[in-house]
């Protein structure tokens, strides 16, 4: 009889390698007769992201099927510091990522609590802003592991969501197309500019197409788009009025090309996204000295170096630069308050009187007697 490797072979693989592979972060054996789960991460991974998702990019996440015999859930986002040669747009990175078998709360839970941990218990979640489908038990799973942040939902999945519930209630292609462009148009609800004028295209939609929309456009539909697209991107100017998880997408799609669109072994796909991992780890780098795909946006470029100077640095000399760079907080002029719900101009500490030249601290006053000597 051949040996035929099992997928208890492969996870027996992964399992034995976690002391030795950096990447593998975390093993999570479950007592309901389910394979163990996976967690893949490194260092600087959770350094990029951690300065990201507490700056102005939102962190996607996403399940990804038909990779192998186990789901794939990644946290995806865009480095700003970062541009693509030649182009205004910054890189899609990888974060950390999540080999499991089902999609249940307990098990997102699991994946989120550890990279909540890891994150350390200083980082501003009030900052941090995920974007996703609507698949509850992950919605759940981010409020119980980082309250505090921001959620919103990815306008193409609702757009899709919408057509096909309209479709079922039978409502005609004609009614369906008008309804869609009056939500998810250009000029459409979501893209009001105030709330006075969201209210206002409201309730002239659902006069128009309420009739046929029914109970789904009115409880469901509207108040979902309201809470999780419209209020959020009024009140954090980097949330877009159309949001979509294309970067998860992009990411999807990337690992599924690096695989031929073959289904996977377990371990040949822990490889896959390593080798991403390092990949986007070199991009790093070189462009913190003019090489490679990548370059420093305007805000980051003084922390670029010359090439030939670069050659020169040890490995500890090289580390120390990559670790500035992860670690660099763009300045701004805007305070925000910590729940994220106020932005003011920067302001100074302290209002002087006009030409005030005595240091902050009280100092001595002194008065001037007007009244005559005796």
């Amino acid at each position: 009889m051949p040996n035929i490797v099992t997928v208890a072979d492969d996870l027996q693989s992964i399992i034995s390698s976690l002391k030795s592979n950096q990447f593998i972060r975390s093993i999570i054996t479950n007592n309901d007769d389910k394979p163990p789960n996976i967690i893949c991460f490194t260092d600087e991974q959770i350094e990029d992201m951690r300065n990201c998702m507490t700056n102005d990019s939102i962190v996607g996440i996403d399940r990804t099927f038909n990779l192998g015999p186990c789901f794939l859930t990644a946290l995806v986002y865009q480095n700003k510091n970062l541009l693509r040669k030649g182009t205004e747009t910054s890189p899609i990175m990888l974060g950390p990522i999540y080999l499991h078998w089902d999609g249940s709360y307990s098990t997102y839970c699991d994946f989120l609590s550890k990279i909540r941990s890891t994150l350390g218990f200083n980082i501003s979640v009030e900052k941090i802003v995920f974007g996703t489908d609507e698949e509850i038990a992950l919605v759940n799973a981010i409020k119980t592991t980082f309250p505090g942040s921001q959620h919103i939902l990815c306008t193409r999945h609702l757009k899709e969501n919408a057509q096909r519930n309209f479709s079922n209630q039978n409502v005609s292609e004609t009614e369906r197309s008008k309804i869609v462009s009056a939500i998810f148009g250009s000029s459409g609800l979501l893209f009001s500019t105030s709330e006075i004028s969201y209210l206002e295209r409201e309730s002239e939609l659902l006069e128009s197409f309420g009739h046929v929309g029914g109970k789904y456009l009115k409880d469901k539909l509207l108040p979902t788009l309201k809470e999780k697209i419209f209020l959020p991107s009024q009140k954090n100017s980097i949330i877009p009025p159309d949001w979509k998880n294309n970067n998860c997408e992009s990411m999807n799609h990337k690992i599924k090309v690096l695989g031929d669109w073959k289904v996977s072994k377990i371990p040949d796909l822990v490889d896959r996204l390593k080798e991403i991992h390092i990949t986007q780890l070199l991009e790093i780098r070189g462009a913190l000295h003019g090489r490679g795909n990548l370059e420093l946006s305007d805000r980051a470029k003084h922390l670029r170096l010359g090439h030939d100077l670069w050659l020169e640095l040890t490995d500890d000399q090289r580390r120390k630069v990559f670790n500035r760079f992860v670690r660099f907080q763009p300045k701004t002029d805007v305070i925000e308050s910590r729940d994220g719900q106020l932005r003011i101009p920067l302001v100074a500490r302290l209002a002087k009187k006009p030409g005030q030249t005595k240091r902050v601290r009280n100092t001595k006053t002194i008065s001037i007697n007007k009244r005559p000597k005796v």
